[in-house]
């Protein structure tokens, strides 16, 4: 059923993240108006996050300024009793993301022509964004997040860059201090993943990897672990195109190469340049890509049959789960309809539970550190995939006490010295011992037994999980973080 949000009739739900939620909506006005839209809401228990919602306003007050064909437009923004939300264009298509999956899987190739014309069309967007002024001024407009996810193609063959959710301008605060990394990894430039001061460079070596994931369909960063994609995209070492896909000539080489310079002073200088070369190059080849020759290709891949998708098997028994990860965690398995019931009954039940629990956050402050030891969830033992974002070593917000310190199950009257434990997860997770439920975090001063534990968290409305192994120590703090999805 259709829900009535202010004036807007949202439709149907598109996505969720750990965010927000995006809807597919309709406005209606006199005389039989009507348009279709999307309305992207943060989520019911992030309204009272202020860092959290400066952080979305900062969003739709850049998006706003851009007026592009290559950029997501920006209709209206505000708070209906007290959710905010962004009315932004609906673009009928696919994410490039989707697209490269498909031709993966259905073994389809995309021709080194319309890959070129996509990247010409989102450098376009892009260079408009990096130019932009306000009453004469530079904004300096960086994106910091360009990936396949956020370069959306229509049906219409209209390409265009969406999500400036943690894009920086001259104007805004920052929520990322030194040292602290926002973004996708696999897509980052190496400044960005470094920790150091970015610029529109930036934003043209993530495009270049895009382009260079496009000609060769595979990931230029391949890795399992969180720290090792890091080392990666820091230290970066990108092959020619051409070594992985030999129909492609030097001229692809050439400008993907300096695209990916791993220093700055050697990339394209502007955004401009970058789209120049690549049409230069479709010229000298004799193509003359254009969008209805993309809108064929978009709506003969949109026909196609999806790939199969790995499904997150929420365990009910949690140990045999445990010794399962353990043994196979490379092997990726889909289960028989049989053995998911349960799975998926348990799944729904924590979303509708979930839905019921608010928390709490207040401004980060700066970690304790006498008598308390963090520990990130990418522990060497622990398999961590790039996306997920995390910043080692430091706490990202200090919660607010969330009701009086907890004991484990069966804990209370124990005679044992006891050890503290705070579960740091964003932007919320449920933390099951023994395949009982612990406690909903974020939360503080869950007190224990010392020993070992396994704990695991899971994120039902996002289908994730992740295992922590953990030593409870007498008389010590320690705090678990993990971010199921990064800050926006």
């Amino acid at each position: 059923m259709p829900e009535l949000f202010g004036k807007y009739k949202l439709e149907k739900l598109l996505a969720t993240g750990g965010m927000a939620e995006v809807f597919l909506a309709r406005v209606q006005g006199e005389s039989g108006f009507e348009k279709e839209l999307v309305i992207k809401r943060i989520l019911p228990h992030l309204n009272r996050n202020r860092q959290f919602v400066e952080m979305f306003i900062q969003e739709a007050k850049i998006a706003a300024l851009l007026v592009h064909s290559n950029i997501t437009q920006v209709f209206d923004f505000g708070s209906i009793d007290n959710h905010h939300y962004i009315a932004m264009e609906y673009v009928e298509g696919m994410d490039l993301n989707r697209i490269l999956n498909l031709t993966r899987n259905q073994s389809i190739k995309l021709e080194p022509h319309l890959a070129a014309f996509i990247c010409a069309q989102a450098a376009a967007g892009l260079a408009y964004a990096h130019k932009k002024k306000l009453k004469g001024k530079p904004l300096n407009i960086i994106h910091r997040d360009i990936s396949p996810q956020n370069i959306l193609i229509s049906f219409h063959g209209e390409v265009k860059v969406t999500d400036f959710g943690i894009a920086k301008t001259f104007f805004s605060t920052s929520y990322t201090e030194t040292g602290q990394v926002r973004g996708k990894i696999s897509y980052m430039a190496p400044e960005q993943a470094r920790g150091e001061e970015m610029d529109m460079r930036s934003d043209i070596y993530s495009l270049g990897l895009v382009l260079w994931e496009m000609l060769t369909n595979q990931k230029a960063v391949q890795a399992n672990f969180r720290a090792e994609a890091m080392q990666h995209v820091q230290t970066p070492s990108v092959n020619p195109p051409s070594t992985f896909n030999p129909d492609l000539g030097s001229l692809w080489d050439n400008v993907t190469t300096k695209a990916l310079a791993p220093k700055k002073e050697m990339r394209f200088q502007g955004m401009d340049e970058f789209k120049t070369n690549i049409s230069q190059n479709m010229t000298t080849l004799g193509f003359y890509p254009d969008n209805s020759e993309l809108a064929i290709f978009i709506n003969k891949l949109a026909q196609m049959p999806e790939p199969a998708r790995e499904t997150l098997s929420m365990a009910v028994d949690m140990e045999k789960s445990s010794q399962s990860d353990s043994k196979n965690s490379k092997d990726k398995k889909i289960l028989p309809l049989k053995k998911l019931l349960p799975a998926m009954l348990l799944l729904i039940a924590a979303t509708l539970a979930i839905n019921f629990h608010h928390f709490s956050l207040a401004p980060k402050k700066e970690p304790q550190t006498t008598g308390q030891e963090i520990i990130p969830v990418e522990s060497k033992n622990t398999r961590l995939p790039p996306e997920i974002q995390i910043s080692p070593g430091t706490q990202l917000f200090q919660r607010k006490k969330i009701g009086k310190s907890r004991t484990a199950p069966g804990a209370k009257g124990s005679i044992l010295p006891m050890g503290q434990v705070n579960f740091d997860i964003w932007p919320w997770g449920q933390v099951f011992l023994k395949g009982k439920l612990l406690v909903e975090a974020p939360a503080k001063g869950v007190m224990l037994p010392p020993g070992h534990y396994r704990f695991l968290i899971i994120n039902p409305a996002m289908k994730k999980k992740r295992w922590v192994n953990l030593k409870v120590e007498k008389g010590k703090t320690k705090t678990i973080k993990h971010q199921f999805e990064k800050l926006r």
